[in-house]
């Protein structure tokens, strides 16, 4: 992070022992994403990584810490202004999420049609270039149903790339899906964090992912006691 990047997010935790703290909350944490940041977070409790993304996108809230995005603080505005706040984050799932009665391209398409002022011809353009890029075009006009669970993860890539986030948010996106299709998201990755994005990446033991050349010099986390831990950039060591 330069110190001329716009910071994107910010999370603070205490730590408390009163009973009180929800059993995916993390202890003393403190994360900030700025503008042009990776963080990679490795961990094997997928339930407090997920837990981590939701706080970071507003969904879910600690009652010992805080959590800014674009400098608000979650849960002071609206409910409504919230969700216009949260259209500008893009988001990857642990879990497929969609909705059956529409069709991919319509699923995609829907938080773009809704929160911004885009014509759709623009944005179906740009869901078509980024379908193209992982062979998924023809799927467009399909159900989620009726896509294999590799396809619906690539889906979900477009889905989280599409418009101008501020922040992206993956929870193993590399699941199922080849290597070479891995290479295909880290050159997009790279081309949002190029164009001002923050991306928070957390995986489990994935080697491809831990110790892929390009994701060296990234800022790498682990979970490990509750607690969110700095690795030194380039290797597998904690500091």
């Amino acid at each position: 992070m330069l110190e001329s990047d716009i910071s994107i997010l910010e999370i603070q935790t205490k730590s408390k022992d009163d009973g009180s703290r929800h059993e995916s909350d993390l202890q003393n944490m403190s994360l900030t994403v700025a503008e042009h940041d990776i963080v990679l977070i490795q961990s094997d409790l997928r339930n407090k990584a997920t837990w981590l993304l939701d706080m970071a996108q507003g969904l879910t809230h600690s009652d010992h810490g805080s959590v800014s995005f674009m400098g608000v603080k979650w849960g002071t505005l609206t409910s409504y202004d919230d969700c216009r706040l949260r259209s500008r984050i893009g988001r990857v799932y642990d879990q497929q999420i969609w909705i059956s009665n529409l069709d991919v391209y319509e699923n995609i398409a829907l938080s773009e049609l809704h929160h911004t002022n885009r014509c759709e011809t623009e944005i179906r353009e740009e869901i078509v270039r980024l379908a193209e890029r992982m062979s998924l075009r023809e799927l467009l006009t399909k159900r989620p149903a009726d896509l294999h669970e590799n396809d619906l993860q690539l889906a979900q890539w477009v889905r989280a790339f599409i418009g101008s986030h501020k922040l992206i948010l993956m929870s193993r996106p590399e699941a199922g899906v080849s290597s070479e299709d891995i290479q295909t998201l880290i050159d997009i990755v790279f081309s949002a964090v190029s164009e001002g994005s923050g991306v928070i990446w957390t995986t489990t033991s994935d080697e491809r992912i831990w110790r892929h050349p390009r994701l060296n010099a990234v800022r790498r986390f682990r979970i490990l006691n509750e607690q969110l831990i700095s690795v030194m950039e380039g290797t597998g060591e904690d500091l």
